[in-house]
């Protein structure tokens, strides 16, 4: 895949934005009033506008992107995880295996 120029993100006008990420597939964007928007390939908690639905009324400040998951910080200190926790990566308790085993 070919390099290209800078483009504005069209989809962000009339949002201050403070804060971005992004990862190989989706760009995260967070406001000013701590929205949190996602645009890409892990938009499934996104309403069609890009915003994180599941946070609504949560002041985010901050997120940072792996490959398959996300840390947000919101403006009162707590932490949210996202995406993919197969090694715990997310802080939560592991899935349990396949075989009843964790």
């Amino acid at each position: 895949m070919k390099a290209s120029k800078p483009k504005k993100v069209s989809r962000m006008d009339g949002h201050a934005v403070s804060y971005v990420a992004c990862n190989n597939g989706t760009s995260a964007f967070v406001t000013r009033s701590g929205e949190l928007y996602l645009f890409g390939k892990d938009t499934a908690h996104c309403d069609s506008n890009g915003l994180v639905s599941t946070l609504h009324g949560v002041a985010v400040t901050h997120i940072a992107m792996g490959k398959a998951h996300s840390i947000i910080k919101t403006a009162d200190g707590q932490v949210y995880t996202m995406g993919m926790n197969n090694k715990g990566q997310c802080g939560r308790s592991q899935p349990l295996s396949r075989e009843g085993n964790s």
